[in-house]
């Protein structure tokens, strides 16, 4: 009915040109009451006074680019996070995981019997990956040398560089970026390192997935696809681990593995896409560098590692590394 009457306004001249004099007005408030653009605060490359600039480095035993294929997987399964597979995925409660692990069966609740019954199914599909190799883990990993200039880190090979990487800072004063866990260029010289790695539990399980769900199996099919991320998970612990020792500071021999996932030992490891490094374009680099389509890992056009149950991650050795997230629109600096 307004579109009647706005075209009433538009044939009558009269009408019309009061139309013409109200959508004037109207405009001219609406520009006066329009914010004016301001300028966003320019990032800061200042590096954060919170960091110690290291002046001892530890060195990895080699630069060589390793490759690994037959590491036992009762190993890697050592380093699941419990809580993430029985908790996170299959959702039984964090205190009945903590009994399951140590097998106290009896003492779990009646209203939580049910976990005894997932538990059992997680041990019948990890004998089943076992005696047909459906899970093959398998890791690419290497050193380089390394520096840091601004918001900026360099690599290099045999005294030239290959690959760089810039990263978000957090946004006010002394705000952290991963730049500051290495140590800044001296003289030309390239005084730091670091260590890239991905890992995978290779790429069976997707069919083994669908044909127990096809056959009405759908817990077994969720179970082999959680089991599969966890698995990546695990290797990657596992292998941080070994990096660790590599550097020459190996875990404490009575450290628990409860420690190692809340991450109590030195140095960390990050992911692109998550909170410090949220560039997920940065994986392309990375491949470049690792070149893990030696061990069936493929990145897509959108940047994600195919077979899903895969894990990148660049590593520092920096005693006060730590989690921490760039905030909103840290992606785009």
């Amino acid at each position: 009915m307004n579109g009647l009457d706005l075209a009433k306004q538009i044939v009558e001249p009269s009408s019309f040109e009061r139309l013409k004099k109200t959508l004037s007005d109207e405009r001219s408030i609406s520009e006066a009451n329009t914010p004016t653009e301001t300028k966003l605060n320019p990032i800061s490359d200042r590096r954060s006074k919170k960091v110690e600039v290291l002046t001892d480095f530890p060195e990895p035993t080699d630069f060589h680019r390793h490759v690994l294929k037959n590491s036992p997987i009762d190993q890697i399964w050592s380093y699941i996070n419990p809580l993430m597979l029985y908790g996170r995925h299959l959702g039984i409660k964090g205190g009945v995981v903590r009994q399951l692990v140590a097998k106290e069966f009896t003492n779990i609740p009646t209203e939580q019997k049910k976990a005894v019954e997932i538990w059992n199914a997680v041990e019948e599909v990890k004998l089943y990956c076992k005696e047909r190799e459906l899970l093959k883990p398998s890791a690419v990993y290497r050193f380089y040398k390394a520096g840091s200039e601004g918001n900026s880190i360099f690599l290099f090979d045999d005294g030239k560089q290959v690959a760089d990487f810039e990263f978000s800072r957090q946004p006010g004063e002394d705000g952290l970026c991963l730049s500051d866990y290495l140590a800044p260029f001296k003289g030309g010289q390239v005084p730091d390192n670091i260590a890239m790695f991905v890992v995978s539990s290779g790429s069976g399980v997707r069919t083994q997935a669908e044909i127990w769900k096809n056959s009405g199996d759908y817990l077994k099919s969720h179970i082999i696809q959680a089991l599969a991320l966890e698995t990546a998970e695990a290797y990657a612990e596992f292998l941080h681990s070994r990096i660790r020792a590599m550097w020459g500071f190996a875990d404490p021999i009575d450290m628990t593995m409860m420690e190692r996932f809340q991450a109590k030992y030195r140095g960390k490891r990050y992911s692109f896409g998550y909170p410090a490094c949220p560039r997920l374009n940065d994986q392309e680099k990375l491949f470049s560098l690792l070149k893990p389509q030696e061990i069936g890992v493929e990145l897509t056009d959108g940047f994600m590692m195919e077979p899903e149950a895969s894990v990148s991650a660049i590593v520092f050795h920096h005693p006060q590394a730590s989690y921490f997230s760039v905030g909103e629109g840290g992606e785009n600096r």
